[in-house]
């Protein structure tokens, strides 16, 4: 029993630190923006359209990955994508012209969303029994966000070691492509396809059915608004910058403790608490309250250098409030008690509506914070967010409702 436990474990170890790799390359520019910049020749427009190019190639990939997850081993959809991202990176290392640059980051759509994103959580899904779901989910996101940000730290430290130049930024896209290609094959050897029958996966006439289903739309808006707020914890750096007046440096430590540490506190407790009480839902449920009492509180504050205090406490209890929904929204496939074997389509179309948010919300937000400059923009923004998690709250009320009332 033991030796199943352990394991079980290890499959996830290995299952999130490929999620937290394969999305270095295309994100490579958050951790090395002027760096990366200066080794492909790009200006600010041409380099932004980079990762639009994936960002559209991926939102296109979502559904129909699901599909795929459903019809064949996801085993060796994650092990394709881990592999197939990592020799690309050799491609990417050499820094070709601006026109191979995007059709690069198309490709990696594909691979790190079409033929990776459902699989990764539908095994997942599959590595525990309902007991354990909350802490299958809750571990993978807080784990990939660690090993993300590890991955991000050590590959500067070795920039710093062998200089910012173009060779050094080459050696760490080598670097990212091996880890990717070890865990790929590690993938393989390691982790087990879930137990299913080939006459149950979903047919493509089965889908309508599918998307029609009442809880997975309840899904679609639970995603929805936590992710939206989530996109928003972007502005939290120039937030404190504008409104607190702090520095640049403090703003942005601040910025990686929200994104990183409490991704990973969010990810790991809510998990282990759901698991504890025996409802992901009620843990939501108490999540989205703390999200709609911190955003109001922000509304309502003023903005005055002497509470930087209360304003940080506040943002790192949103936070966490949105990565324990983050860790816990896909583990409601579950709960919900939708069968495994569409669960890729679900996890798929969920993903393409619920990350809707991706394609909207920055511009809005940065037009209120372009007509209204100072604190006012942000107040704006707040509202958004707090009519958004008072949506998600109400949706959660609904997922309880509809729980009690089917009495699985």
């Amino acid at each position: 029993m033991k030796r199943v436990k352990t394991n079980k474990w290890i499959q996830l170890l290995i299952l999130a630190i490929g999620a937290g790799a394969i999305y270095q390359l295309p994100y490579l520019r958050y951790a090395f923006y002027s760096q990366l910049q200066e080794a492909l020749s790009l200006n600010n427009f041409q380099y932004g359209l980079t990762l639009s190019v994936y960002g559209v190639v991926a939102m296109i990939c979502y559904f129909p990955g699901g599909y795929i997850a459903d019809r064949f081993s996801p085993k060796k959809l994650i092990a394709f994508s881990l592999i197939s991202t990592g020799l690309t990176g050799f491609l990417f290392a050499l820094f070709p012209s601006y026109l191979w640059t995007l059709v690069l980051h198309g490709v990696w759509g594909v691979t790190t969303i079409l033929t990776y994103w459902a699989a990764l959580l539908k095994i997942t899904r599959t590595l525990g029994n309902e007991k354990e779901q909350g802490r299958l989910f809750g571990i993978l996101e807080g784990a990939r966000g660690l090993f993300s940000a590890l991955g991000a730290f050590a590959l500067l430290a070795v920039l710093t070691n062998i200089g910012s130049n173009i060779y050094g930024m080459a050696v760490i896209i080598r670097i990212m492509s091996w880890v990717q290609i070890g865990v790929g094959i590690a993938t393989f050897i390691f982790i087990r396809d879930p137990e299913q029958k080939k006459e149950e996966a979903p047919k493509f006439k089965d889908i309508g059915k599918i998307i029609n289903r009442k809880d997975v739309w309840m899904i679609c808006g639970v995603i929805f608004s936590a992710y939206s707020v989530y996109a928003a914890l972007t502005y939290v750096a120039p937030f404190l910058q504008d409104v607190y007046g702090v520095t640049e440096t403090f703003a942005t430590s601040i910025n990686i403790i929200q994104r990183n540490v409490m991704m990973f506190i969010g990810g790991v407790l809510g998990g282990v608490v759901a698991d504890k009480i025996g409802s992901r839902s009620k843990v939501m449920l108490v999540s989205y309250i703390l999200l709609v009492v911190t955003i109001l509180l922000f509304i309502i504050l003023p903005p005055s250098s002497s509470l930087i205090t209360l304003a940080i406490a506040i943002i790192l209890l949103m936070a966490t409030s949105v990565y324990v929904l983050r860790g816990l929204y896909f583990s409601l496939t579950s709960e919900l008690k939708i069968p495994i074997s569409i669960t890729g389509t679900v996890v798929g179309f969920t993903s393409l509506v619920g990350f809707l948010p991706d394609v909207f919300i920055y511009p809005i937000i940065g037009r209120f914070l372009d007509t209204y400059p100072g604190n006012q923009g942000y107040v704006y923004m707040y509202i958004l967010l707090f009519a958004l998690s008072a949506t998600g709250l109400f949706i959660m009320f609904r997922v309880i409702h509809y729980l009690k009332k089917k009495d699985f």
